[in-house]
């Protein structure tokens, strides 16, 4: 496959510049918004209904999901700034959102960290699998919450956990970090 792509490259060159002008083109009309007040409105409900979706998703009284959802509930907590009519709701989502993650069965009350997701709608049984992605997204998120006014002191505390569990357990002797560790892991190679 990449020697097929590499002979395309070396010799079809106009073919693709104009499949790149084409492509180029359809980004840079996608990209232009259209001006007016008709416009405005329109963009105004379809934020508010973004803002509702995501705020419903991590809605505990109304899904039975147990993964953490993190860019949902940036979403609703940066949502929460700016809609005072459901700032109270919001907030109050959000925060229940960071008690799930900091006191649940996904955070790793031991070792540190947070588990992928629960096996449970409960928030109790843990899949053991921890994902650094997941966990600098859940960081994030219980900081966005201590810096919105919610200072709990069960975030800080996972926070604190997460950074020392991934310093001892996810950051390589050479400096760079391991991308996930699950229940198979092990520090050595003769742990086996």
């Amino acid at each position: 496959m990449l020697q097929a792509l590499r002979r395309y490259y070396d010799m079809e060159k106009e073919e693709l510049r104009q499949r790149k002008a084409v492509i180029v083109e359809a980004l840079l009309t996608s990209a232009v918004l259209q001006n007016g007040a008709s416009q405005e409105v329109e963009d105004h409900q379809l934020l508010q209904k973004g803002w509702e979706t995501c705020t419903g998703i991590i809605n505990p009284k109304q899904v039975s999901n147990s993964f953490p959802m993190i860019p949902y509930c940036e979403f609703a907590l940066r949502g929460t700034r700016f809609h005072y009519k459901y700032r109270y709701d919001g907030q109050q989502v959000c925060t229940q959102r960071g008690l799930d993650l900091a006191l649940g069965g996904i955070y790793d009350h031991v070792a540190g960290g947070f588990d992928r997701y629960t096996v449970d709608p409960t928030w109790t049984i843990p899949h053991f699998e921890k994902m650094l992605y997941d966990n600098g997204q859940i960081v994030e998120y219980l900081a966005n919450l201590w810096s919105a006014g919610i200072q709990e002191p069960s975030f800080e505390r996972a926070v604190a956990g997460t950074v020392k569990w991934l310093q001892l357990e996810m950051t390589a002797p050479t400096g760079y970090f391991y991308a996930a560790q699950d229940a198979d892991s092990f520090i050595h190679s003769t742990d086996t």
